[in-house]
């Protein structure tokens, strides 16, 4: 972009466009990913590029440049920033969510780098193993999650902004009588899973809430 030096446009050989600038900080060279287009549009990478500029100027790290950009280093100041005041209750269920899924999705990654379709994927991953709830919950929380970048300015643009909701999950309204619980625990006597399945039956808690628990052994039991 001659108006603005150090603008660019990176085209793949997929044909994946991505927004990069180039600056120098202290001599030295640097490269930052402002984030693929559409997504980002040229108005906001040149509004980026002016931020930087303007950082570079007054002595500052563009806020853009760093590890603490990866989305690990963000969730985590999320947590502790924007979640600290909730329930105890959906602190531990925000922070499984995070660590079994999120962390596996885009560990290492910018988070300007993250679209739509990678949120996209990841919840219909939930969905696909049988966790539709679990998608609204996920779904809400990413969205507050990537508002609190962009009102941050660790993004360009908010990748969700016009993200069409999930449909609501349905009520599942069959739940299983008595006799049929006492029929399932005697019928968990054995197995490798019997402990997780009478703890399923006990608590009413979700498969994959009970899957993800670790076990341990006391007196040779689990």
């Amino acid at each position: 972009d001659l108006g603005y030096p150090g603008l660019s446009l990176r085209i793949g050989h997929g044909g994946a466009k991505t927004f990069q600038q180039f600056y120098r900080v202290g001599g030295k060279l640097k490269r930052e990913t402002l984030g693929r287009w559409p997504a980002i549009s040229l108005a906001a990478a040149r509004d980026a590029w002016r931020r930087t500029r303007e950082a570079v100027a007054r002595g500052d790290a563009p806020s853009g440049h760093g590890k603490g950009q990866l989305f690990e280093h963000v969730v985590e100041e999320w947590l502790r920033r924007d979640q600290a005041d909730s329930r105890k209750s959906s602190q531990y269920q925000l922070h499984r969510l995070v660590e079994a899924d999120l962390l596996p999705a885009w560990r290492g990654r910018h988070v300007t780098t993250i679209t739509k379709r990678d949120v996209h994927t990841l919840l219909d991953g939930i969905v696909d193993r049988g966790a539709p709830t679990m998608a609204k919950k996920t779904e809400a929380y990413v969205k507050r999650f990537f508002k609190w970048c962009h009102q941050r300015d660790l993004i360009v643009a908010n990748p969700l902004e016009a993200m069409e909701a999930l449909p609501k999950a349905k009520s599942r309204e069959r739940v299983l009588s008595d006799d049929e619980l006492a029929k399932v625990w005697h019928a968990a006597d054995e197995g490798p899973h019997r402990m997780a399945v009478r703890l399923l039956v006990l608590t009413g808690a979700r498969r994959e809430e009970v899957s993800q628990l670790k076990w341990c052994e006391i007196d040779g039991d689990n």
